[in-house]
């Protein structure tokens, strides 16, 4: 996925992220979700592990001057003891999170993480299984990114990005790979996926929408993410339900109405 494709994922995820076609890269809030707190363009955690990488990467990139720099220690402390939503000892890291968040070296940090802890492990795992679609590839990127990947055994490995999509070829039978229809595949992901959300706690649940976009892509045979995307707040459809605007206006452009992050033109 590359090209325009790599561009439209981008923007779906920064439209979920941060509800704007910018990267927030200064964004910091404590969701109370047991994850500490949440910051950046891709939604790093304090408590999971990653935002302490994103950090440590700053401060090597900017060793001097850093306003985040001295968390770095409570940042240790918390992942030590197995993360969570522990924020002793960040008072004051929201702030700081927001003052770097026009640094172009922060910036760089955070995309060099992005693609390194999930871009580049959701599209080795899209070879493994043998996808082919910018859609399917978009949306594991997306989940990697929302629900992150974990090794079997471990309590999180059935919410996991790459739990799900073990689930789903099991209930399937076979991956692409394998000679599944791939189309199947991701439309059976994406109802997993949401499931998962649902049931999993509230901030998750409020966060399903992301993945009723995927799926009304998915319903505008939208695969492989080659036209330009119209999303809108408003419902478009005759009877009143979100989702792919009835008629299509155009047929260069996908149109879906009813999105709760609101307007967004996707080139």
């Amino acid at each position: 996925m590359a090209g325009p494709q790599k561009r439209r994922a981008e923007q779906l995820l920064t439209i979920f992220e941060n509800s704007s076609l910018k990267p927030a890269y200064g964004y910091a809030q404590n969701l109370n979700d047991g994850r500490g707190i949440t910051f950046g363009r891709s939604g790093f955690c304090t408590g999971t592990g990653d935002g302490i990488l994103v950090v440590r990467r700053y401060v090597q990139l900017k060793p001097t001057g850093n306003p985040v720099a001295q968390y770095l220690p409570a940042l240790q402390r918390i992942d030590d003891a197995g993360g969570g939503g522990n924020v002793v000892g960040l008072n004051g890291f929201i702030q700081a999170v927001q003052g770097a968040g026009s640094d172009p070296l922060f910036r760089q940090a955070q995309d060099e993480f992005a693609d390194d802890l999930y871009f580049a492990p959701s599209q080795k795992l899209a070879k493994q299984l043998g996808f082919r679609l910018a859609l399917t590839k978009a949306q594991l990127y997306d989940a990697y990114i929302q629900h992150g990947y974990s090794d079997p055994g471990y309590d999180v490995y059935p919410i996991s990005a790459n739990g799900m999509a073990d689930w789903v070829t099991k209930h399937l039978g076979g991956s692409p790979l394998d000679g599944v229809d791939e189309k199947l595949w991701l439309v059976k992901y994406l109802e997993r996926r949401r499931w998962v959300l649902t049931q999993t706690d509230e901030t998750w649940a409020e966060s399903a929408p992301r993945v009723d976009v995927y799926t009304w892509i998915s319903q505008l045979a939208g695969w492989l993410l080659d036209k330009p995307m119209q999303l809108t707040w408003e419902r478009c459809r005759p009877d009143g339900s979100r989702g792919p605007c009835q008629p299509q206006p155009l047929r260069t452009q996908l149109n879906i109405g009813g999105v709760i992050y609101g307007g967004f033109f996707l080139e």
